[in-house]
């Protein structure tokens, strides 16, 4: 690492590869012949500045994401394994980060090689007995980075860089007691609500789906259900229309619920609103007047499900936008259906526990919000960017 741990013996390999056995293993990005535009149309990315950016650059990039997936996710092997295998997601954020570092030339940022030897013996995956382990660092960085020290180093220091830019560009950004409430809030409390559910189920028995309807889509979609792409010299197996009828069937019927469900679901929210604030109802008044089942759910949080609606994430999120006494929510499309709602009740937050979490929770807010800072300069400079690939094709550059 640096001079100072490259002069140090690497010694023991065997028994260090049982450490590293948490950590998927992943192709040696920078080992072998990268890039050829073959097939995509393009002999270079795209320009930054009018200077042309080689492919070869964007892969070095990549494996600079790659390196701060692996520290950010390095005890999560499921989620740093589904980042890993998706190169067009890679790409973007290795074309991201090459952006940012050009912009960071323009501010003169240096990072001196003790910030850089700081950060790695800090880091968790470099320890052992509680402190830095010269002998399982290098181990890491060979096998499970697949980098020699120097390039790895040379990575953590380009990632200081970008931390140092968006520090420069979020140097006002300042957290409030109440952001950081509503952030402890979301993880925390739970809620019960009022609501309405619009079911698929109402709609089925509206729908019907012609034959015609049905020939004409497979006639246009017909090559989307092969089953798989034809080889060379061999004809495309497109299966016949009576195959995959009742396919086209079920899907053409659900675009339709959905459909439906939608149109009806802004009618009755309109009508809702519009009778609440004329005549001074309730949601829940609102709703018998027009015939429709009100219904209560128990206290929830974020983190649970809820019966006959699902996933209690993203209503949790929603019912954050609804300040105001018995506000009703806009409709919200969920897995059956749309539901529409107002919060009935909440269970409250631990104070004291609060208070003992309250400077972490206002740290995740303030780099969030130093995140979303960064997220807009990059908006800036994006106009002096252009991209002549398609993400998308990322894996046509190997070979």
């Amino acid at each position: 690492m640096l001079k100072f741990f490259r002069n140090r013996r690497v010694v023991k390999r065997i028994f260090w590869m049982l450490v590293i056995l948490i950590v998927p293993a992943f192709a040696l990005w920078e080992g072998g012949s990268i890039l050829r535009s073959r097939g995509i149309g393009a002999n270079y990315v795209g320009t930054i500045d009018n200077e042309n950016i080689s492919f070869d650059e964007l892969f070095r990039n990549m494996a600079g994401i790659r390196s701060q997936l692996i520290l950010n996710y390095f005890n999560q092997p499921k989620a740093l394994d589904e980042f890993s295998n998706n190169k067009p997601f890679l790409a973007k954020l290795g074309w991201e980060r090459l952006v940012l570092l050009k912009e960071a030339k323009t501010h003169n940022i240096r990072i001196s090689d003790k910030e850089v030897i700081n950060y790695i013996q800090a880091h968790p995956m470099f320890g052992r007995s509680g402190g830095f382990d010269s002998r399982l660092y290098n181990h890491i960085i060979r096998y499970t980075f697949g980098l020699d020290p120097r390039r790895f180093e040379e990575i953590v220091r380009e990632n200081l860089v970008i931390q140092n830019l968006k520090d420069i560009v979020s140097k006002d950004v300042k957290v409030s007691e109440e952001e950081t409430l509503r952030e402890y809030k979301r993880d925390n409390e739970k809620i019960k609500i009022s609501y309405i559910l619009i079911s698929n189920k109402d709609f089925l028995d509206k729908v019907t789906i012609d034959d015609n309807v049905m020939r004409d889509y497979y006639e246009k979609h017909k090559f989307e259900f092969m089953v798989s792409l034809p080889k060379n010299g061999e004809n495309a197996a497109i299966p016949d229309f009576d195959d995959v009828k009742n396919n086209i069937r079920i899907y053409l019927t659900e675009n339709k619920v959905k459909l439906m469900e939608f149109e009806y679901a802004q009618d009755i929210y309109k009508k809702i609103m519009e009778t609440t604030e004329k005549e001074n109802l309730t949601f829940e008044d609102t709703v018998a007047k027009f015939g429709l089942k009100i219904m209560e759910s128990s206290l929830f949080s974020k983190s649970d499900y809820i019966e006959g609606v699902g996933e209690a994430n993203y209503l949790i999120e929603v019912a954050l936008t609804l300040t105001k006494p018995n506000q009703i929510s806009n409709p919200i499309e969920i897995k059956n259906g749309i539901i529409i709602f107002k919060i009935s009740g909440t269970g409250g937050i631990d104070e004291e526990k609060f208070k003992k979490e309250k400077d972490i929770y206002s740290k995740k807010v303030l780099e969030a919000k130093k995140l979303r800072k960064l997220d807009e300069r990059f908006k800036k400079i994006s106009p002096r960017t252009h991209l002549k690939i398609n993400f998308q094709d990322i894996e046509k550059c190997y070979h």
